[in-house]
């Protein structure tokens, strides 16, 4: 029986997708390389298209992230972007990369 309201299964779809939510109920996603070279989220009106360039075993970085052709120059993504569709390719790399590293999301929230 699963306890958990389907919140693993949840996860492990994100994950697929190359997607994680770090604060539940804020609407950004971190982005890393996805289990498929090609995803179609399909969505009521439109669908966007996950699509990892240089997909291998041994490209587990990210060196690029292009949303509907533009180099959006950071590691994450918010809810709107992602709702709107359209095309998000996903460079990967075998070596660790600097890519996205001078705009790094941080919570807005206060304690």
């Amino acid at each position: 029986m699963g306890d958990d309201a389907g919140a693993m299964s949840g996860w492990f779809v994100l994950t697929a997708l190359g997607l994680h939510q770090p604060l539940i109920g804020q609407p950004i996603y971190y982005v890393s390389i996805p289990l498929f070279p090609e995803i179609i989220v399909q969505q009521v009106e439109q669908k966007l298209k996950i699509k990892v360039l240089n997909y291998n075993d041994k490209n587990n970085y990210i060196k690029r992230v292009l949303l509907n052709g533009k180099d959006i120059n950071r590691l994450w993504l918010h809810h709107d972007e992602l709702d709107i569709g359209g095309l998000l390719e996903i460079e990967a790399c075998a070596e660790l990369s600097t890519y996205g590293i001078d705009n790094i999301w941080v919570s807005d929230l206060k304690e």
